[in-house]
């Protein structure tokens, strides 16, 4: 990046850091649900050969 000013580079120093961090959080927040929705997944499918065993 040609940037000439350094409180320019430190600004988009500063920004590109903080659009790294929210990305990880979006990450992480994303595969908290993926994980939470294959347990969900996992719950129905133990109760669904649970009931089939009843009948």
């Amino acid at each position: 990046m040609g940037v000439m000013s350094g409180k320019d580079r430190d600004y988009l120093k500063k920004r590109l850091k903080e659009l790294r961090t929210v990305l990880e959080k979006e990450k992480k927040q994303q595969e908290k649900e993926r994980k939470q929705m294959e347990k969900e997944a996992k719950a129905r499918e133990k109760e669904q050969k649970k009931q089939s065993k009843k009948k």
